[in-house]
């Protein structure tokens, strides 16, 4: 019996703990505002965003002979988020352009278990994703189409601690892991100061550790009320299929930019 409640102790916070695995960048940076019509295309261009996505998550995993099938929305996971950062940073010249994102969260849950089994736990995550974009469609201010092609590095620390009476199982863990991804972003202006942005890639591709398979999805809208600030809101899925992990992401996405 013992035995069997640990066992749904630590499916329980499996699925909380693989909050972390495999987050990308909402990448935000696409509602990037369109260049002043004077604009030299020769000159460096420059966008800070900070931005926030509400993750919901759903799927299943298969972790050390634990099975957990995953269904945690926004509000769980907010509950047990100490810290969470995320930032885009991207550089653009000519029809030329890169993005940095980066992703920092921390997980933990001082307090999980099942009856006299105790479990705290805490995952940190990093998440670094640079693309490359070289712009094939560019109808001035108006429409534009953009292929892009990187690599996304995630980095996952799991500590767990579960407790029965004076019988305890530590495990501390580090999964690290690249995705080479590739895909394409298309925006359009639909007013004077209002644009919409699609963006997407896939990837893994089961090269090495890689995932076997991964794509993302962002759907932006954006308001540019100043020349250098604006603002977006949207709508990203991500969906990442690796080893015995088969998990979903979604959610809102909100973000602020600076161009410089």
């Amino acid at each position: 019996m013992a035995c069997d409640a640990l066992r749904e102790g630590m499916r329980g916070l499996t699925a909380l703990l693989l909050v972390g695995v495999g987050m990308s960048a909402a990448s935000l940076a696409s509602a990037e505002p369109p260049a002043a019509p004077d604009e030299p295309r020769a000159a460096w261009r420059f966008v800070f965003t900070p931005y926030f996505w509400a993750i919901s998550m759903k799927g299943d995993i298969d972790a050390r002979r634990i099975d957990a099938d995953v269904d945690a929305d926004f509000s769980d996971i907010l509950d047990k988020t100490n810290i969470a950062a995320m930032v885009v940073f991207e550089a653009r010249r000519d029809a030329w352009s890169f993005a940095m994102d980066v992703l920092f969260a921390e997980i933990e849950d001082d307090d999980a278990g099942l009856g006299p089994i105790r479990v705290d736990a805490r995952t940190r995550q990093t998440v670094i994703d640079g693309k490359l974009g070289y712009r094939v469609l560019d109808a001035g201010t108006r429409l534009s189409l953009e292929l892009t092609g990187g690599a996304r590095y995630v980095r996952d620390r799991n500590e767990i601690d579960a407790r029965l009476a004076q019988v305890g199982r530590d495990v501390d863990e580090t999964v690290d892991w690249v995705d080479a991804v590739v895909g394409a972003r298309f925006r359009a202006s639909l007013a004077d100061r209002v644009s919409l942005s699609v963006s997407g890639d896939f990837g893994g591709f089961g090269i090495g550790s890689s995932s076997d398979f991964t794509w993302s999805a962002l759907a932006a809208l954006s308001w540019h009320p100043w020349k250098s600030w604006s603002f977006s809101a949207g709508y990203k899925v991500l969906d990442i299929d690796r080893d015995k992990v088969d998990l979903r992401y979604h959610g809102p996405a909100l973000g602020v930019s600076y161009r410089f």
